[in-house]
């Protein structure tokens, strides 16, 4: 099953309406003038879960609002048609019906958080009572071809997607369904995520004192530190005494910008596309560093811990050549 588009066609549902209310208005109109402010109340079936309607007028017991039978919230055509043509039947009770048969609101404030090898979405509350759940559709073409790939109670607006790899971009979207089984549009907003490998506690030493363990090739930080000065190598370690400062250095070109102090390296959503600089930057604990390699690829690594012989930071490195989608949305 597959959605490519948001909005149904509903011109030949009005085209029967329109030729159903020029049958019945006249004996409508005729009926509504002949009730007039009858008192008789609306007459409740024996077991009590449904009601007969009998007297027009005293539909206010029946609906939650005046003559607005269809639930759309306003009185209208549509209403005075459905009336008429079930005038007399046994409908159910307030409690136990069904409103109408309208799309819910789609869900919004969608966003999406890049992980390794998962995607997580997220998205507000609906806030309306009748929502029963939320379904994921995903694709990997913008706008189309979007499959179902989970529904969850409405009680939650989380959902993490494990079946993805990294480099690789995917499409998505959230759809409201509601106690009926009516499904709303999908959502809006226009949400994609690249997931990337990342790791944890690497460690560059002074390459004064350690030059083989003194820089990383960031497409291969998975196979450890190498030496600082070697062809590959875009970042390496430093510290200089007569300062007092480290430094995080770089001798191929790779652009370097500090983006301040941040809680967690989550907090870097996407790569600024400016304001960096080459050759060296001071390295401080807590402080996110967004890179850019001859390759093409962007990173980022946030310092956890550094000292006059070493440094050792959390990283992800993004696949996909020229993305700078790194992490999750602020």
């Amino acid at each position: 099953m597959k959605r490519n588009t948001h909005a149904p066609n509903l011109q030949s549902q009005k085209s029967l309406l329109t030729l159903k209310f020029i049958i019945l208005f006249i004996p409508m109109m005729i009926y509504l003038a002949a009730c007039g402010e009858s008192p008789n109340p609306v007459a409740e079936s024996i077991d009590n879960h449904t009601v007969e309607i009998q007297t027009a007028p005293n539909l206010e017991e029946y609906l939650d609002a005046p003559w607005d039978v269809n639930g759309d919230g306003i009185v209208d055509i549509l209403d005075m048609i459905i009336v008429a043509e079930h005038f007399g039947e046994v409908v159910p009770t307030r409690g136990n019906r069904t409103m109408n048969n309208q799309m819910p609101p789609a869900p919004v404030g969608v966003y999406s958080i890049t992980s390794d090898k998962q995607i997580t979405l997220r998205w507000l509350d609906s806030g309306i009572e009748n929502i029963a759940s939320y379904q994921i559709w995903r694709s990997q073409q913008e706008f189309e071809n979007y499959d179902l790939i989970g529904e969850i109670p409405r009680a939650k607006t989380e959902y993490i997607d494990r079946d993805v790899s990294n480099g690789e971009t995917y499409y998505y979207a959230v759809v409201a369904v509601d106690n009926q089984g009516n499904a709303s549009d999908l959502s809006y907003e226009t949400v994609w995520d690249t997931p990337r490998p990342e790791g944890f506690d690497f460690t560059l030493w002074d390459a004064s004192v350690y030059p083989w363990r003194g820089g990383c090739d960031l497409s291969r930080i998975q196979q450890g530190a190498i030496s600082w000065d070697a062809a590959e190598t875009d970042i390496y370690f430093a510290f200089d005494e007569e300062v007092n400062i480290a430094y995080l250095n770089s001798d191929n070109d790779t652009l370097m910008q500090d983006m301040g102090f941040h809680e967690t390296m989550d907090d870097l959503d996407i790569s600024p596309e400016q304001g960096f600089t080459t050759l060296f930057v001071e390295v401080i604990e807590g402080h996110i560093y967004a890179l850019y390699t001859p390759d093409g690829n962007y990173a980022k690594i946030q310092v956890k811990e550094v000292s006059d012989s070493s440094v050792t930071f959390d990283w992800a490195h993004q696949l996909q050549r020229d993305n700078p989608q790194l992490a999750p949305s602020f």
